[in-house]
């Protein structure tokens, strides 16, 4: 997967760029994270390792800059927000 993301950065288009925002908003963001808990744990530290590499490059410059958080838009600071509380991967 690593391969494919690398081929958007380095080419002229986002093929695969569906494929990251579907990885980060319902994989490794969803509020339940039940499709990241049923991946062994070897998977899932290399998929978060992934979507934490390519963050830069799929997140717009005026959405990184803008203090939101990433998956859902809202304010960073807002405490109702899933996506801000950090579990440790077991």
């Amino acid at each position: 997967m690593r391969q494919l993301l690398w081929g958007d950065v380095h080419g002229e288009r986002a093929h695969f760029a569906a494929l990251y925002e579907w990885l980060a908003a319902e994989v490794i963001f969803a509020a339940d994270q039940a499709r990241l808990n049923a991946l062994p744990p070897q998977a899932r530290v290399k998929l978060l390792a992934v979507v934490a590499a390519f963050t830069p490059y799929y997140t717009p410059p005026e959405v990184r800059r803008s203090g939101t958080c990433i998956p859902c838009r809202s304010a960073m600071r807002d405490p109702q927000c899933p996506h801000h509380v950090i579990k440790a991967v077991t």
